[in-house]
């Protein structure tokens, strides 16, 4: 099986020690003919390798027809621009004949409880993630003109976060370098308490701040402010704006930060002391690298929440 996750193009450049990891964290499963392995709508929690036989991919289109996208034969993965960005899978994944795959991640593991166990792993992993994305992009960049519905379709898969409507994280590292204008403001959010707001107010109420905040920062952008807004990961989010120097900059995040405030009023009936606040990191693209300032900024965003965060620090 190491050869097997070896010769996969997503796991290739890992590191033997990387890939024997992984190993441990997959799973050898065999499907009859016929057996369906993932349905349209359900969760992308696994990417896929075909140890043996043959997989299908179809949709349905309107008049209730299955249409076949594409097939996968021993050595072949599939399913993971959506594992990649947690999205829902919006085709159907089948059992040609008997067949027998890996499944990675065997569950209950998650990459997040992944990155707990082997932090430095699952950090090349994630590079050899958007490594695999930014060369299928530009390849097919290459094939077809970018206007064509399931390109579009495609980069709303991978660019777009499903709960909050921002860019994600894919979306900063591979398209935003390249349309900078200075000076560019960088202003990354992180809820503070967030777990507790989760335990006591239970998950979902976790995604609907989450959503909501998406859209206020969405909403900064409907005016003549050009710039984008970003889940980074979990509870972290980034706005990017565009020719905004430092004073605008503060005066946004201070906006932000209000904003956040005033999030769950009927919280305030309950008798709870859990008040929403958060953590604001500034940084200022102007002439030294965007990565450089991006990270220095994240960093500084860091240091605030850890010392208890209701603050907004700038990057100087």
């Amino acid at each position: 099986m190491l050869q097997l996750l070896r010769s996969t193009e997503i796991f290739s450049t890992l590191l033997d020690d990387d890939l024997n990891f992984l190993l441990t964290r997959t799973k050898e499963q065999p499907f009859s003919k016929g057996e369906i392995i993932f349905s349209k709508g359900s969760a992308a929690i696994h990417l896929y390798i075909v140890i043996s036989g043959e997989v299908i991919i179809t949709q349905k289109t309107d008049d209730g027809k299955k249409h076949s996208l594409a097939k996968y034969i021993s050595g072949d993965s599939f399913g993971e621009f959506v594992f990649i960005t947690g999205s829902l899978h919006k085709v159907e994944a089948c059992s040609l004949k008997n067949s027998e795959l890996l499944i990675f991640p065997e569950f209950p593991h998650t990459l997040d409880s992944l990155s707990l166990e082997k932090p430095d792993t699952i950090s090349r992993l994630y590079l050899c993630f958007l490594s695999f994305i930014s060369s299928r992009l530009r390849t097919v960049h290459n094939l077809i003109s970018e206007n064509t519905s399931w390109v579009k379709l495609l980069q709303d898969q991978i660019y777009i976060d499903h709960l909050t409507g921002l860019y994600t994280r894919l979306f900063l590292d591979s398209e935003i370098p390249r349309l900078l204008q200075q000076p560019t403001a960088i202003i990354i959010i992180k809820p503070d308490r967030f777990k507790d707001l989760n335990d006591i107010f239970g998950h979902k109420a976790g995604d609907a701040v989450l959503a909501k905040i998406g859209t206020d920062l969405q909403n900064l952008f409907n005016n003549k402010k050009v710039g984008w807004a970003i889940r980074l990961r979990g509870n972290e989010l980034c706005i990017i704006c565009q020719q905004t120097k430092r004073p605008e900059a503060i005066e946004i995040a201070q906006k932000i930060g209000k904003n956040i405030l005033k999030i769950g009023p009927s919280w305030r009936k309950e008798r709870t002391k859990y008040r929403l606040t958060s953590s604001i990191g500034i940084g200022i693209f102007n002439r030294n690298h965007f990565n450089e300032i991006f990270s220095n900024t994240y960093k500084l965003m860091q240091k605030v929440w850890k010392k208890g965060g209701n603050r907004i620090c700038i990057h100087k």
